[in-house]
């Protein structure tokens, strides 16, 4: 918990502003999965969800359907209640639960699962406890959609600018300033976070990110092992659906 906590509090400021251009990416993607769980029956399960921007994205498509999101960052909430209190309509289809995955009692029937971008912070055994799990608790038929990191990641050159935003008057940029492999497919990056005023720096703040990376192609390996049928969307994108 330490570990996520130091890492996220230095970065929550600017997680959102540096993924506004990733979301459009996603949503027809996300639409394709609302129209697969809605006429299921239970809850959808959101799998550390971050600052809740995905979760907010999909509770608006399916209005009907409630969402359970787990996500064990303080930091990560505050963002998230943030969003929450802004709109009445989520007061009775989003809870946040400040627990792990491992920690989380399955106790609901569950129509989908959401695990976007968080699968890097699970070490090798805690994601295979975590797809075990899910095709123990799951029914046939319950999607999954995944979302990995972007392997480009891996052989960007360092120092190159990954992300760009404008917020009023301020622009905020996003580098890659090290980056260090660390054991087998685990690895080090320290991002730079830059905020602009014109042309002038106002403030920077480097964040690291530990990251245990794994490929499409290895994740849907192994959860066809464990009866998931599997489709690639793209390089950081995967439907699982129980078999």
């Amino acid at each position: 918990m330490n570990e996520i906590e130091n890492i996220y509090g230095m970065s929550t400021e600017f997680y959102d502003v540096s993924a506004l251009s990733q979301i459009k990416n996603k949503k027809i993607i996300m639409r394709k999965f609302a129209g697969m769980v809605k006429n299921l029956e239970g809850i959808v399960l959101d799998i550390g969800a971050g600052t809740g921007k995905t979760t907010v994205e999909m509770a608006n498509m399916i209005p009907d359907k409630e969402i359970i999101a787990i996500e064990p960052s303080a930091y990560m909430r505050i963002a998230f209640m943030a969003k929450l209190m802004e709109y009445s309509k989520f007061k009775e289809q989003i809870t946040l639960l400040p627990v792990n995955i491992d920690s989380y009692s399955f106790q609901d029937t569950i129509s989908g699962v959401m695990c976007m971008g968080v699968l890097g912070h699970l070490k090798k055994d805690e994601q295979k406890k975590l797809w075990d799990k899910l095709a123990e608790k799951l029914d046939t038929n319950v999607p999954v959609i995944i979302e990995l990191l972007d392997p480009k990641f891996l052989t960007v050159p360092i120092g190159s600018r990954i992300a760009v935003s404008t917020q009023g008057r301020l622009r905020y940029e996003t580098y890659i300033t090290d980056r260090e492999q660390v054991g087998v497919d685990r690895w080090i990056w320290k991002l730079t976070y830059k905020v602009f005023y014109g042309e002038k720096m106002i403030n920077s703040v480097e964040s690291p990110m530990l990251w245990n990376y794994q490929s499409v192609e290895k994740l849907s390996e192994q959860l066809v092992k464990i009866h998931f049928r599997t489709a690639k969307l793209s390089e950081t994108l995967l439907f699982a659906i129980k078999a």
